[in-house]
């Protein structure tokens, strides 16, 4: 097996960084699908790619695990240090950059995380999570007024995400256009009824609109087994 192939190699030449790098790759794709369960067998993923990179610090393919596999341990600087020096390396790659954005995201480096999605979602690549993390890059700096466009252009190459309309109503709320977001949040229970964070964010919407009867009804559905 390749398993056992690899292994080999890493005894019989150490010093080889491709041998190094096939064998994390062979380590990387026998983790489980469960995020939470990677992470007692991550750390010798990443010994193997370290290792790659310690014989060749410009291996690229190492430099792009090892961004991935900081990212899922949580460590978001060392994720941002190896997707950087990928993406140096291959500049075009759409996915390295959106994994560079993600890492500047969950690092609270908002406005890092910004300009690197403003190339992403320009591309045919972009998916609903990157509109997701830009417009709620911009929310968490409190620029509602740049989110709520990033939110609607998501929609409209996704037009049924409901994560994007959840967060396009919140922007609304967010920056008090307590209208548009109510009727954001009655779209999205067209789309699917039974979304209690929408019935939650609705009730609080009828709330500020002062119409102390549907936020009741609201309230009630979003608590309703």
């Amino acid at each position: 097996s390749n398993e056992r192939l690899f292994t080999a190699d890493v005894a019989h030449a150490p010093n080889s960084a491709r041998v190094h790098f096939n064998y994390g790759v062979i380590l990387m794709a026998q983790l489980p699908e469960d995020l939470n369960r990677q992470q007692a067998q991550l750390p010798d993923v990443v010994a193997a790619f370290e290792r790659a990179l310690a014989i060749d610090s410009n291996d690229h393919g190492s430099h792009v695990n090892l961004g991935v596999c900081y990212y899922r341990l949580n460590d978001y600087p060392k994720s941002i240090i190896h997707s950087k020096k990928a993406l140096k390396l291959n500049p075009e790659d759409v996915s390295i950059a959106a994994n560079l954005a993600d890492a500047f995201f969950k690092n609270n480096q908002f406005d890092s995380a910004v300009v690197r999605y403003q190339s992403i979602i320009s591309s045919k690549q972009a998916t609903a999570g990157n509109y997701n993390f830009m417009g709620t890059a911009y929310f968490n700096m409190k620029k509602y007024e740049k989110a709520i466009p990033v939110f609607k252009k998501g929609l409209k190459r996704f037009p049924k995400n409901e994560e994007l309309m959840l967060n396009l109503g919140n922007a609304y709320g967010a920056s008090g256009q307590f209208e548009p977001a109510k009727e954001t949040f009655l779209e999205l229970l067209t789309i699917n009824p039974n979304n209690k964070q929408a019935m939650q964010f609705l009730a609080m919407t009828y709330q500020r609109l002062g119409d102390g009867v549907n936020a009741q009804k609201y309230a009630t559905m979003a608590t309703a087994p």
